[in-house]
């Protein structure tokens, strides 16, 4: 197949905002080639503690991995803590290599000024005040990497040592090219143009593709038979025995099992996680057509309250045009619930531009029921939702965490399925094993 190259300028490329995250829904990247050992770890974990957070994450949205921070992400994931800062950026696959080959190595040409750097430690050795409220071991830890860089300070003072670290970095081992070829192969998928096999259809320009719309907005109108006739019944874990035909898969647990056999794919997650899906309609349809999943949801771009009317539209605008464009190549979609506010404003451009009679609909709830406001606003949608499409069954991702006791007091007339969400069963399992 003839290959698409993608390309940025640089100001395209670079980064777009600085988001708080849970550290568990960010993805490593296979092609990091930074080893950290328990020492390191340990120094980057008791420096966290005494000085709070002085240095983020970086993450590709286009790729959807790191770039940077997998230490102080796994420190994160041990210490239990909530949410990281991360600097959420867009470049191509090819910058992201650079930018895993060289952040390190630029950061390492800087050359030592051993006597300031002697000044530094000496004056952190007299302040001891930052560092008392630490535990024995996180003291003995800052402590004695304070000796170290104070002794590396003397001995480039003195011939011993080079004023750069290139030298300390080790080649990459045949295990890890084998990784980076892996990843490149997959990356092609994203990369390349279609087999003919694939596209069937005359759709290959798709951001001039406009399709039927039979509502004022234009908010293009679903195949109603290639909407899914299956459902979800469970949430894939990572573990073998949750992988199902019929299990939910959250796309943001990737990588999926080579082992899978079909499974619903859901996109409930931060947005910027599968804006790719928009961002390169064709290349995302590729990948979801050689994956041959059961059925699809459509994407649940946000549509909070807050937000003008103008960006919420779109959104579901959005969220329809990609479930229409996949349906055009056989998939099979389980059209997402966009909620946020008053269900009775959203209810004719969010609600009644979907097919009456849907086997299926999905919604998000991760709302706690002692948020009274919050419950009567998702409970208020779906009578809203029940009255006006009428659909077979509503899937509701996240809600046995809300506990069976919800289910009395949800609109009647139509079936539920509750499913775990995935991190929140995944912490669930991990605890478990701790245990």
């Amino acid at each position: 197949m003839a290959k698409k190259k993608s390309s940025k300028t640089t100001k395209e490329a670079g980064i777009k905002e600085l988001v708080w995250v849970d550290p568990n829904t960010l993805d490593d990247n296979p092609l990091n080639w930074r080893k950290h050992p328990a020492r390191q770890k340990d120094a980057i974990s008791a420096s966290i503690k005494a000085n709070g957070w002085s240095d983020t994450l970086t993450y590709n949205e286009t790729t959807g991995k790191l770039i940077d921070g997998h230490a102080r992400k796994a420190i994160a994931i041990k210490e239990g803590i909530e949410a990281v800062p991360v600097l959420v950026g867009n470049w191509t696959p090819e910058q992201e290599k650079h930018l895993l080959a060289t952040l390190d190595p630029l950061a390492a040409m800087a050359e030592t000024d051993a006597e300031a750097l002697q000044s530094l430690t000496e004056s952190l050795q007299a302040d001891t005040e930052q560092i008392q409220s630490l535990g024995k071991k996180d003291k003995d830890i800052l402590n004695q990497l304070n000796q170290d860089i104070d002794a590396y300070a003397f001995d480039v003072q003195i011939g011993q040592a080079s004023e750069t670290f290139l030298g300390t970095r080790k080649p990459i081992s045949s295990e890890e090219k084998e990784k980076i070829i892996s990843y490149e192969i997959e990356q092609e998928i994203l990369d390349s143009t279609y087999s003919e096999e694939i596209i069937e259809t005359q759709l290959k320009d798709a951001n001039t593709v406009l399709f039927k719309s039979s509502n004022p907005f234009g908010i293009p109108d679903l195949l109603e038979d290639r909407l899914s006739q299956v459902h979800p019944e469970s949430t894939w874990d990572r573990t073998p025995e949750s992988e199902d035909e019929f299990a939910w898969y959250c796309y943001s647990g990737q990588p999926f099992p080579k082992t899978r056999n079909g499974g619903i794919l859901g996109f409930y997650t931060d947005d910027y996680r599968f804006e790719v899906c928009w961002n390169k309609k064709e290349a995302f349809l590729n990948k979801l057509v050689e994956q041959k999943w059961s059925a699809v949801v459509s994407p649940d771009f946000s549509t909070w309250n807050d937000w003008p009317f103008a960006v919420r539209l779109h959104n579901v605008y959005r969220s329809r045009w990609c479930a229409r464009y996949w349906q055009e190549f056989g998939i099979h979609i389980i059209p997402s619930i966009s909620w946020g506010g008053d269900p009775d404003k959203m209810k004719s451009w969010a609600f009644e531009t979907l097919p009456k009679g849907c086997p299926y609909v999905a919604i998000q709830c991760r709302t706690q029921l002692g948020n009274k406001k919050a419950w009567k606003v998702f409970r208020d949608t779906l009578e809203v939702v029940v009255d006006t499409i009428s659909p077979e069954g509503i899937i509701i991702y996240g809600g046995i965490e809300l506990g069976k006791n919800i289910e009395h007091s949800l609109p009647s007339g139509v079936e539920y399925h509750m499913l775990d969400a995935y991190m929140t069963k995944r912490r669930h399992l991990l605890s478990k094993k701790k245990d």
